[in-house]
């Protein structure tokens, strides 16, 4: 998306319509595509409102507050941001002076459980939906569903199901998905999740045959692909 021209960027909305159907929600990632350049975003989120957007995800640059505030003043759809927030004043920026639709935190980034909640309460006062970022692991997972599993009128969780074993191979039990899409937090205490020795491991091990910090990761990546 934002590569190859409007036409195209509406044609890719419109098959994932018609793929789902009518009923279910689709959410459209646009991956910064259009950094500070509002009006453009603007032009797509008009275009997609005719396919019923629950959001349109960063069509703008985190640090382009003063454009997601032009942005979000003007478009039909909902506009979502937020994922690259790193202290709860960028967040209060992005709500309060871009105005989102919708807030998007990852706990990870934001410094943890108690940032987290902080953003909680600033969506809430300013009447932002709420819904984590959580690419990473069953563990990040459960630290954001911690964070906002107790609100009503938030019902969306990102869920990643990409393949890769750091996803839920470093809890014993993964958070799973229902049949009707739910997922839900063991009723234990903590996180609710315990974290394994095999993957861990797997990591030690992997880092322990390279000789610097850098290459560790990347050779720790490789020695769990070949595993996987």
């Amino acid at each position: 998306m934002g590569t190859k021209g409007e036409d195209f960027d509406i044609e890719l909305v419109r098959q994932a319509r018609a793929g789902l159907g009518e009923s279910p929600a689709l959410m459209v990632d646009a991956g910064i595509a259009w950094h500070d350049d509002h009006e453009t975003a603007l032009r797509r989120a008009e275009a997609f409102a005719a396919f019923d957007l629950t959001w349109l995800e960063e069509p703008l640059a985190p640090e382009a507050v003063e454009a997601y505030g032009e942005l979000s003043r003007r478009s039909p759809t909902p506009i979502a941001a937020g994922e690259g927030c790193d202290t709860v004043r960028a967040a209060t920026d992005l709500v309060e002076h871009g105005r989102l639709h919708c807030l998007q935190i990852d706990p990870g980034r934001v410094g943890g459980i108690t940032p987290s909640m902080e953003t909680v309460k600033l969506a809430r006062r300013r009447g932002a939906v709420w819904v984590n970022h959580t690419y990473k692991s069953h563990i990040s997972l459960a630290v954001a569903m911690t964070v906002f599993a107790g609100e009503q009128d938030w019902p969306w969780l990102e869920y990643c199901e990409s393949g890769s074993p750091l996803i839920d191979a470093l809890v014993g039990t993964p958070l799973t998905m229902d049949a009707e899409g739910y997922v839900s937090l063991p009723a234990r205490p903590g996180l609710g999740i315990d974290g394994t020795w095999r993957m861990r491991s797997s990591l030690s091990a992997a880092s322990r045959s390279t000789s610097t910090g850098a290459a560790s990761v990347r050779q720790g990546r490789c020695e769990l692909n070949r595993r996987a």
